[in-house]
This record gives structure tokens, sequence and C-alpha cells, in this order.
């Protein structure tokens, strides 16, 4: 990879996007997540705890595959503690195993959130070391679900609304208290999608540091890069809120993570739907 991230991401198909589903189920909040304020709520740790690290896509379109696979980590060491994970699976593996399903083998096409789901309710995550493939276009062996591990849960849709969009009084921040909510007390991952500008993928800055910049985008011409991701953890840094993202591009950015303002996923031009499974999934 060189010094910035468009080596690999201009020269790679973006992710496919889900589009909106009246069928998704949307999130209820608890009763904590509206009694504790945003400040006590960020202070409680996140995913980080459970997260195995960062993976590398390589030139792969895998990104919504090694999203869920980062989030399947997470819960691996949740559940059955640290090093639950250290049996490694592949993440490339699923997303050739999902696309064969799917009959799109031929083409590094990508998948969305809710084909991921799906496919991992089928296909799931197979252990590297029995098949790791070589190309986008491999099929995967035949007894490929008598060693895999399956996900037959469900998930919801997070919309984002703003306190005046939705009616709520000001200072709800419904949205934020609902991410809060899965990260923070259910402890479970948020998969979304991030539109990339051009400028961040060709920035040192960004590369070393991880932190992207605030959305520029006017309108869903303007030039960038749609990515899916892992949300780790929701932190205040330099007096923002801001969302960390665990990457699938190695150890760039603040080694793996990247971070993203809140109030960039406000921006429909930036952000994608988010997914969240539901506790039933993990």
């Amino acid at each position: 990879m060189s010094q910035d991230l468009s080596d690999i991401l201009l020269h790679t198909p973006s992710s496919v996007l889900d589009a909106p589903d009246p069928r998704d189920h949307r999130p209820t909040l608890s009763k904590e997540a509206t009694r504790l304020s945003i400040d006590q709520l960020l202070a409680l740790p996140g995913l980080g705890e459970f997260s195995s690290g960062p993976s590398d896509q390589g030139r792969w379109s895998s990104c919504t595959a090694h999203a869920a696979g980062n989030g399947v980590d997470m819960i691996r060491n949740r559940w059955f503690g640290s090093g639950s994970s250290a049996i490694p699976i592949s993440r490339n593996g699923a997303y050739n195993a999902i696309r064969s399903g799917l009959d799109r083998l031929g083409s590094d096409s990508g998948l969305t959130v809710r084909e991921m789901m799906a496919g991992l309710t089928e296909y799931g995550f197979i252990d590297s070391t029995i098949w790791e493939p070589e190309t986008p276009h491999e099929a995967p062996p035949g007894n490929y679900r008598d060693y895999s591990m399956t996900f037959r849960g469900s998930y919801y849709n997070l919309p984002m609304v703003t306190d005046e969009a939705a009616r709520f009084p000001e200072g709800t921040d419904w949205s934020l208290r609902t991410w809060l909510q899965f990260i923070k007390l259910e402890r479970l991952p948020i998969f979304v999608a991030t539109k990339i500008p051009v400028g961040d993928m060709r920035s040192s800055r960004v590369y070393a540091t991880g932190v992207r910049s605030l959305s520029p985008y006017r309108s869903f011409e303007d030039e960038g890069y749609w990515h899916q991701e892992c949300v780790e953890d929701i932190i205040w840094f330099d007096g923002e809120i801001y969302v960390v993202l665990l990457g699938s591009w190695g150890n760039s950015g603040a080694k793996g993570r990247w971070l993203v303002p809140w109030r960039n996923f406000f921006d429909r031009y930036y952000s994608g739907q988010a997914f969240a499974p539901k506790e039933d999934w993990a």
C-alpha cells in the first residue's frame, strides 16, 4: 500500500449500498439509554476490549464481509473470552461463498449489508486454515457449510434523524442515544457505510492519524468512495463526538482505526444506512 489510501481505493470497486426498505426493524430505546446523559453514555467502554484489531481486504471489494468478520470477532471475544477469535475466520471466504450463492462469483462486485446478513445465515464464516481463497472468483469447497459458523438472528436498521426533524425536544439526541445503546450498553457492533472523500484518500495526515475530515459533500455526484466498516466505539475527541471505525486496510490510520465526526452521519451524501445485529444474531 502506498502512503495514502488511493492506491487501493481508487482502483477497487466501491461498496454496494442497501436501498431503504420499509420492512426493516427499527430499534427502541431502553430505559437506561434514555435516563443516562450523553456524557455518561460516552464514558462507558465500547467494544475495543473485544476487538481483534483490523483486517486487510487488499484489492478485493470485500469490505462488507470484513466489517462483518471484525464484528463477529468482537462478539466471540465478548461471549467466550479474550482469545476466542484465535481461530481465524476467512472474511474473503465468506465473501466468495455468499456471492457464489448469488451467482455473482464472476464479478468482484461487493455485498450489501442485507446480503451479508442473509449470507451469514446460510453460509457463515469458515476457519481460514480450512479454506482461504486466492482470488475473488474462486468457488467455495463443496463441504464449506459442514465447517462453517452461521448466524441465524436478525438485525435493526438505525435511522439517522435530528431532534428537529423527528419533533423531539431539543437535546434528546435520539439517534446518538440509539448508537450508544448498541455500542456501550448492548455491547454489539454497528455496520455502516461512509463515502470517503478523495481528499481523505490521498491525505498523508489522514493515513497516519486516522482522523477523517468533516463531510465536504453537496450532492451524490461529488467524487468519493463508498466503504463498509464496523463501529468499535463512540468517543469525545478534540472537543467533538467521533465514531471509531475498525478498518480493513491493515494498520493504516490509528492502528487500523478511523475516526469520523459524528455529525457526518447526518449527511446523506456521506453516510449510507447503518445496521446493528440483534442479540439473537450474536
